[in-house]
Parts: structure tokens; sequence; C-alpha cells
């Protein structure tokens, strides 16, 4: 039996996930669109690579979205956690593929899932799982800011680092206040998220400054 070549490896997913999509069954689907991003970048295709990882966040979006009508809140935050990853994914074959401005785009609906993940967490009590996710989103958030920079885009950099900033006050909440008896480990990654959120808030504004003419 002749060896599928990579193309027909792809199409062959394609359809399944197509068939999976019409099952409802958007887990499976996912997991078929990173399959085929990885066969993609095997070929140094990179923007088909991004293309693929877009289509997983979204299928992961769209059961996050399934899952709270359903009002299953920690499925629904697992789902957005899958979306939050496939998008840094994505962004990172946007690097390959050389567009960077995609590449900010995508870090920041990474931080956007991360953030709704998060804030689910938080509505279920889960205080760890709830700083961890806006920890990522803050991380998310900054990657943008860089991309963001380096096109040129300052003001969109700008709010991306104070996004951060929101992020970083978050997680510390989290892990300070909102865990009972929280332990030495989670006060001192409080206090880091508070030192990282002043930082990003330094570079917000430093991005906005206006450098003084010469007389």
């Amino acid at each position: 039996m002749a060896r599928k070549t990579p193309s027909e490896a792809i199409e062959q997913l394609q359809r399944i996930a197509e068939r999976e999509v019409e099952r409802g069954d958007l887990i499976s689907a996912a997991g078929r669109f990173v399959d085929i991003a990885k066969l993609q970048r095997k070929a140094g295709r990179y923007g088909a690579e991004a293309l693929a990882y877009d289509h997983a966040a979204s299928l992961e979006a769209q059961r996050a979205e399934n899952e709270l009508r359903a009002g299953q809140r920690d499925s629904a935050a697992t789902a957005y956690a899958g979306a939050a990853i496939a998008r840094t994914r994505q962004a990172k074959a946007h690097n390959r593929a050389g567009d960077k401005l995609a590449a900010a785009e995508a870090h920041s609906l990474a931080a956007e899932a991360n953030t709704r993940g998060a804030e689910l967490h938080k509505r279920i009590k889960d205080a760890g799982l709830a700083a961890n996710a806006y920890a990522y989103a803050a991380k998310s958030a900054k990657k943008s800011a860089s991309k963001f920079k380096q096109v040129g885009a300052k003001g969109l950099a700008a709010d991306k680092q104070r996004q951060a900033a929101k992020s970083h006050l978050r997680a510390s909440e989290e892990y300070t206040e909102k865990l009972v008896k929280p332990p030495l480990r989670f006060r001192f990654l409080g206090l880091t998220h508070r030192v990282r959120a002043k930082r990003a808030l330094k570079k917000a504004a430093k991005l906005g400054e206006r450098r003084p003419r010469r007389k």
C-alpha cells in the first residue's frame, strides 16, 4: 500500500475534522487541526500552519461557549485554556512566516482566552487555577505588546502592557488574598506579580511618551 503524501494526509484529516464538527465532537476536531498544523510546519508552510491553529482555537472557544450554556464552568475553563494554547502556537507560526502583526494579534487572543478561563475559575472558587490562568494571560499580553512594538504600533503595545499589568494584579490577588492561609510560596508569587504589574505599567507609560524636540 502506497504511503500517503503530506498533502493527502492533510486532506484526510480535514475530512475527518469536518465529520467530527458535524457530530458535535469539537474537542476531537480541534485535535485534528493541531495534527494538520504540525504537518504544515514540517512542510515549511507556516502560514497554513497558523491557519490550522486558528481553526483549532476557534473550535475550542466554541466548545467553551457550549459548556457554559450547559452550566459546566470547569469544562468551559479547560476549553478556554485549550484555545489559548492554540492561539499561542498560531502566533509562533505567524512569527515563523514573518508576519509580526498577525503574531501580535494571535498573542492578544491568547491573553483574552486565558482571562476568560481565569474568570471562570474565579467564579467556581478555584483560586489556584485562576491565579495561574491570569499569569498566562499577562504573559500573552506582554508578548503581544512586544510584537506590536516591533511593527511600530506603540499605542497598541502600551494597551497590551496595561492589560498585562491588570492580569498580574489579579494573579497576585488570587495568590495572596483568595487562598485560605496561602503557603509562603504563594505569598512570594503574589508579590512577584505585583512587581511585574508595576514594570508593565512603566513600560506602557514609556511607550506613550513623546521624545522632546531638540532646540
